[in-house]
């Protein structure tokens, strides 16, 4: 069952996500590597930094 809220973002964004909203884990370089410029310039977070 989707939230209103889930529903609401999910028509805002596109159907085919870009590379850079992937879900999928990776280690740094992977996750760089979805970003133009092989992610130079780009700050990453990881979830369990809190």
């Amino acid at each position: 069952m989707s939230t209103p809220v889930a529903t609401a973002l999910r028509k805002l964004l596109p159907s085919k996500l870009p590379p850079s909203l992937s879900s999928h884990p990776g280690n740094l370089y992977q996750i760089l590597s979805r970003y133009s410029k092989d992610g130079v310039g780009q700050r990453v977070h990881q979830t369990r930094w809190g």
